[in-house]
């Protein structure tokens, strides 16, 4: 396994050496010796955390795209992520906070107001639960006598009730939506007053016989906004499939962030112009997903119209005693973690997608096609018969016939190459921006990944000064592009072309006394960023110079390959966090309840009682050693926690397991693969790892003086 370089807290960790005369040095001689011995302690840092360039042939480990860096100084212990979808539950948070549930799955509501009964159970009781929360959020929005007039106009015919509407467009949507999900009989419009010009909530009665259902399939909103529940899908193939079944175009669908396909995911989506039965209809046809709490809205929404993400993630099979689990989430609340970009970003094939990014950087657009298109180990015995194809032929009519249509990016190339052999340039252009950019910005990523690890080496966990922060992270984000291209987030803020340093403050000494290390930024390389004004932004310079790209001309010949670039904050502290140890002895038995669950009036899990037994071997490991579930009992960490948009859950995992986490399985099951985690124990503490077959391990306390943080190197102190 890889050793982790011990971190220097606030000064760099190489001391260079005072002349004996230093006061009788000439200044220019002075000068040019610091410099010199600037130089020499820059490449001694680069020497130490930069990885060989980037690898061919082989899967990617975490330290090849620089993730080598932990906070804290717990020792690890092992668990099992994601061995089975309900183990990873993600709901999303809107931009005010709320989480977002599936509590209906009907057009009418779950229960009205006055038949909701304390002592319901099952899915009375859930349902019973969803209408007074929604009656409470209501009765904040109208007040009670409001609230009285609407209970007596949904059950005899009145006069309708006009609400004066507020300005934000969201607040009126929730109103709506509390509305038209608590009463059967009422429709709620927002009009022009002709009196007074001012908009106006309308609540009528809807007229016997005409229920919602038949009111929605004949008046048809301009949007209708919705809960999407998915299982084991990524959020485009759940649209697609949305799209195919409605006979509507994707583009018509909107939503405000990708999410995580090997999970069970709550999040809203708007569509144009579909009649809110026409969704609802859908759920009897529907496999791994459902659609509720349907309502008309006035917009569609955004990307990166989120505030961040709420998860329940259970690790199963975890090996460490409550003193160390504890520690380590108690780390996590308290202090953070680093949020790196993680190996998936950089692709599960042995050629790493940053390789071809910076091919295209360099403007090599053959060796960028080759590289996509070449023969790779360890893929599909089809995919990799066709690229065989390619390479002893370079015929693009024979390599397109043989990929098959799976490969869409490989076709895509091969068809333009069929009309223009030698077009490489061409070729790639004839991709889709997203995969394209998915390429670039995955060397980004990459150098990132690299800084984070450096910046730590050098300066600790402490704002220095050339450090930099956002100069208003609000206005920041609103001239950006807050991208959600990934399954929990960028929280990049993109730099305008015409704007270069409009975002972001460089510090000074005495600013950066005034700033944690969870305010500064780092950037991803481009041609309108500004880079740190300390070794940090020499490191810069060094890193892209040694790949053959200047950082101050990254503006692209071809316009189409260049990147303007973007900040992102590398340390991420989540919120409302809270963890439990449950025993189970079924390894299939589900700890956690989702949202459907909740719905199909699933109890709630509960610990069993009874002997623990150890994990035993079976699943290989990033680490060498093995894991997997014997007849139980076994404990299992429930981990809750919220993390903005700029966060990724399994890089919260890393630190709390002070392993790499989301390496693919040498062996993934056909049906859920799950990805084994697993740490050596870097401390006296807890249990020693389970032994692999094969040469000795190191000993504990070898492994230690390179993987743990001690003394001022632990961590930064309780982040608020």
């Amino acid at each position: 396994g890889h050793t982790f370089p011990t971190m220097a807290a606030a000064e760099p960790s190489l001391p260079t050496k005072r002349p004996l005369a230093e006061e009788e040095e000439a200044p220019v001689a002075k000068a040019a010796r610091e410099d010199t011995q600037q130089d020499i302690e820059l490449e001694s840092v680069l020497s130490k955390f930069l990885p060989p360039p980037i690898p061919m042939g082989r899967l990617l480990s975490e330290a090849d795209v620089g993730a080598t860096k932990y906070i804290s100084a717990h020792a690890g212990f092992h668990g099992l992520i994601k061995e089975r979808y309900n183990d990873f539950l993600v709901y999303e948070c809107e931009p005010n906070g709320h989480v977002v549930h599936l509590t209906s799955t009907t057009l009418e509501a779950p229960a009205e107001g006055a038949e909701a009964e304390a002592g319901a159970t099952g899915k009375e009781e859930a349902a019973a639960a969803g209408v007074q929360q929604e009656r409470s959020a209501l009765l904040a929005m109208v007040g009670e006598e409001t609230l009285g007039q609407l209970d007596a106009l949904n059950k005899t015919d009145g006069e309708p009730i006009r609400v004066a509407a507020v300005e934000d467009k969201a607040q009126r949507t929730q109103l709506h939506r509390h509305i038209t999900s608590l009463y059967k009989h009422l429709v709620s419009t927002t009009e022009k007053d002709a009196a007074t010009g001012q908009s106006v909530v309308v609540i009528t009665h809807v007229q016997d016989g005409k229920n919602k259902q038949a009111q929605g399939a004949r008046r048809t909103p301009k949007y209708v906004k919705f809960v999407l529940l998915k299982t084991n899908k990524d959020t485009m193939s759940a649209i697609a499939v949305l799209a195919s079944m409605t006979r509507a175009h994707s583009s018509r669908f909107a939503y405000a962030g990708t999410k995580d396909r090997r999970a069970v995911t709550t999040q809203y989506v708007t569509v144009s112009n579909m009649a809110p039965a026409q969704i609802a209809g859908l759920n009897k046809r529907l496999i791994g997903m459902r659609c509720g709490n349907i309502a008309a809205c006035e917009e569609p929404l955004r990307l990166g119209q989120l505030s961040g993400n709420r998860f329940c993630i259970t690790l199963r099979a975890i090996d460490g005693d409550e003193g160390l689990v504890n520690a380590a989430m108690e780390s996590l609340q308290s202090r953070g973690f680093i949020n790196y970009y993680g190996l998936q970003r950089f692709g599960t094939s042995t050629v790493p997608t940053h390789a071809v990014g910076l091919a295209l950087l360099q403007a090599r657009w053959q060796d960028a096609v080759h590289l996509i298109l070449d023969p790779r180990e360890n893929e599909n015995a089809e995919i990799n018969a066709a690229r065989q194809v390619w390479r002893e032929t370079a015929d693009p009519a024979k390599a397109h016939a043989a990929f098959p249509t799976r490969c869409p990016t490989e076709r895509q190339l091969l068809a333009y190459l069929r009309r223009s052999s030698r077009d490489y340039l061409g070729a790639l252009s004839a991709l889709p921006r997203n995969m394209r950019l998915l390429y670039l910005h995955s060397y980004q990523s990459y150098v990132w990944n690299l800084m984070v690890s450096a910046r730590l080496e050098l300066y600790g966990f402490h704002a220095v000064a050339g450090d930099l922060v956002l100069a208003d992270e609000a206005a920041a984000m609103g001239s950006g592009v807050a991208e959600a291209e990934d399954e929990e987030g960028e929280g990049v803020v993109t730099c305008d072309d015409d704007e270069k340093e409009i975002s972001v403050r460089v510090l000074t000494a005495e600013d950066a006394k005034d700033f944690s290390i969870t305010s500064i930024v780092l950037p991803l390389p481009g041609y309108a960023v500004v880079y740190p004004r300390n070794k940090v932004g020499e490191l810069y310079t060094a890193v892209l110079a040694r790949d053959g790209l200047d950082a101050q001309r990254m503006r692209h010949a071809t316009k189409s390959m260049s990147l303007s670039g973007g900040y992102r904050k590398p340390f991420v502290c989540p919120t409302d966090v809270s963890w439990k140890i449950m025993t189970y002895a079924d390894p299939n038995a589900p700890l956690v309840r989702s949202d459907l669950d909740v719905l199909e009036g699933q109890p709630e899990p509960v610990s069993v009682e009874g002997s623990l037994h150890l994990p035993s071997l079976h699943h290989p490991t990033p680490h060498g050693t093995t894991l997997s579930h014997a007849a139980g009992p076994h404990r299992a960490l429930v981990v809750t926690m919220t993390l903005p948009a700029s966060a990724y859950a399994t890089m919260a995992l890393r630190e709390v397991l002070k392993s790499p986490i989301d390496q693919p399985p040498a062996r993934p099951t056909p049906q859920q693969p799950t990805v084994v985690a697993t740490a050596v124990a870097a401390t006296g503490e807890g249990p020693a790892p389970v032994p692999a077959p094969g040469p000795a391990p190191a000993p504990a306390a070898a492994v230690a003086e390179t993987t743990t943080l001690s003394g001022s190197d632990a961590g930064p102190a309780p982040m608020s």
